[in-house]
C-alpha cells in the first residue's frame, strides 16, 4: 500500500514473507524513515490514505479501518470496525471528511468523523476506490464482469452506482 500527503511525502508498507515490518517514509530529496513500527497481527497493509487533520489511515482486507499517530511513531490502531463477515480492501475520504471503504462485501460504507458507520447496498469484489470530483469511483467485480463505477456523493450518503467503463466492452 502507498500513500502520498500534501507535502509530497510518500509513505509505504514494508512487510516480509510473513508479517508487517513498519511503514517507512520518503521524502521528496528520496531520504527516508520509519513512520511507524510493525502493528501486531498485521501480515500487509492493502490501502493507506491521508485522511482529515494529518492522520494516516489503513485497511488490511479485514473488517476494520485503521489509523496511525499523528505524525506516526507507533503502531496503527483500530480506529473503526464493519460489520461481521466485512472485507475492507480500499479506503479513500471525500470532501467533507468522510471515509469510504470497500472489498468483498454486499455493501459500500461510508464512516463519519463520530465513527458512525453507513451501509450502501452494492454486490461485488471492489478491488480499488477513489473520490474524485463529487463522485465515488470503484473498480469492482460482479456477476456481470469486472468494471468501473462510479455514483455521486451527497450529504445523504451515496446515489445509485452507474457503470463508468466496462472493459468487456472495451
Amino acid at each position: 500500500a502507498l500513500a502520498t500527503d500534501t507535502s509530497g511525502n510518500l509513505y509505504a508498507g514494508h512487510s516480509s514473507i510473513s508479517s508487517d515490518i513498519g511503514l517507512l517514509k520518503f521524502t521528496a530529496d528520496g531520504s527516508y524513515s520509519t513512520y511507524a513500527p510493525a502493528t501486531a497481527g498485521v501480515m500487509a497493509w492493502t490501502s493507506f490514505k491521508m485522511g482529515p487533520g494529518g492522520y494516516l489511515y489503513a485497511a488490511r482486507n479485514v473488517r476494520a479501518a485503521y489509523r496511525f499517530a499523528q505524525g506516526g511513531g507507533a503502531s496503527a490502531g483500530l480506529w473503526v470496525s464493519f460489520p461481521s463477515g466485512t472485507l475492507i480492501t480500499d479506503i479513500d475520504f471525500d470532501q467533507s471528511g468522510a471515509l469510504w471503504a470497500g472489498g468483498k462485501n454486499a455493501n459500500i460504507y461510508r464512516v463519519l468523523a463520530d465513527k458512525s458507520v453507513t451501509a450502501f447496498p452494492f454486490g461485488g469484489q471492489v478491488y480499488s476506490l477513489r473520490v474524485y470530483n463529487g463522485f465515488l469511483y470503484f473498480a469492482a467485480k460482479t456477476d456481470a464482469g469486472q468494471k468501473i463505477w462510479r455514483a455521486q456523493i451527497s450529504s445523504g450518503g451515496l446515489g445509485t452506482p452507474e457503470i463508468y467503463f466496462d472493459f468487456a466492452a472495451a
